[in-house]
C-alpha cells in the first residue's frame, strides 16, 4: 500500500509481522486486511499534510489512529500488486 495523506492529520501503529504477532483471522482474500491476537514491537508513525508512507505486505499496519484529537482527513490509498514488486 501506498498511503498519502492529503489533508489532516493521522497516526498509524506498525510492525513487522512475525512470530511475535501471531495472525487471528486472515481476510486477505475477500477485505485485504488481517487481524493480529496482539501486536508487538509496534512502532506509531504520524502521517501530515502531503506525507506518505508505503506499507509492504511483510508489515503490520494499524491506519486511521487518532492524532491528538479526532478530525476529519482525506487520504488517497493506492493498492500495489505484490507481482510488481
Amino acid at each position: 500500500d501506498i498511503q498519502y495523506l492529503a489533508q489532516g492529520f493521522e497516526r498509524v501503529g506498525y510492525a513487522l509481522a512475525d512470530s511475535k504477532n501471531p495472525i487471528k483471522q486472515d481476510l486477505t482474500a475477500e477485505k485485504d486486511a488481517v487481524f493480529y491476537q496482539t501486536v508487538r514491537d509496534e512502532y506509531d508513525l504520524v502521517l501530515g499534510n502531503g506525507r506518505y508512507a508505503i506499507f509492504f505486505p511483510s508489515d503490520v499496519h494499524r491506519p486511521c489512529c487518532n492524532f491528538e484529537t479526532e478530525h476529519r482527513v482525506r487520504k488517497v490509498v493506492v493498492k500495489v500488486a505484490t507481482a510488481l514488486l
